[in-house]
């Protein structure tokens, strides 16, 4: 697949209509490869395809959500499998059902976000038991946001089990001193309309 992306580029530049949406289709299946490609791509390489993805289907996709949205989940897993976690929340963040989508497609891209977000709750609370202080309040105040804008119970669960893990003096102040508040001794669940929760606030 991925010998056929330099053609596809160029059919894209030359007929966007036609070339686009072939070039989105490539590049997600070689962000998903089977078990044909045997050697898997460097995480650098399948960053760069996530984010030339991610591109496409604004351009070439703004009838399909659900493409944009594989590809905003791939783009995501890119983030993390390279350790930058911080940004994976953000695109994850970012990335959130639009208007039209039906019911099974609304239930898919959610599906492709509740497994980015776990990921990504497991790596962000192995960051919070790191030594450095500094690297340990980044990685909490991300899982924090990440926790406030999922109702997940396993995001949820990791945000709590982190907090108590990586309470220390230090961390205690310096999670005061980079947010200007207390640090969290409960984290609660975000409050929904279907009345889960109780409070959005980490008090």
């Amino acid at each position: 697949m991925r010998v056929l992306l330099p053609v596809a580029r160029g059919l894209a530049g030359l007929a966007p209509g036609v070339g686009g949406p072939l070039l989105g289709a490539l590049l997600l299946r070689c962000l998903t490869p089977g078990w044909v490609l045997l050697r898997p791509s460097p995480p650098a390489r399948l960053l760069a395809w996530a984010e030339e993805a991610v591109a496409v289907a604004r351009r070439a996709h703004p009838s399909r959500p659900v493409r944009l949205a594989r590809a905003l989940a791939l783009h995501a897993h890119a983030l993390d499998a390279l350790g930058r976690h911080e940004e994976a929340c953000a695109v994850v963040a970012d990335a959130v059902p639009g208007a039209g989508l039906s019911q099974a497609q609304t239930a898919f891209v959610e599906a492709e976000f509740a497994t980015i977000r776990s990921v990504l709750a497991d790596a962000l609370r192995a960051g919070a038991v790191v030594a450095d202080v500094d690297a340990k309040v980044t990685a909490l105040r991300s899982l924090l946001a990440l926790t406030r804008r999922a109702d997940a119970t396993d995001v949820h669960a990791s945000c709590v089990r982190a907090f108590a893990q990586a309470r220390t003096d230090r961390a205690v102040r310096a999670w005061e001193r980079a947010t200007g508040e207390p640090y969290p001794t409960f984290v609660y669940r975000p409050t929904t309309e279907r009345g889960r929760g109780s409070n959005p606030a980490a008090r």
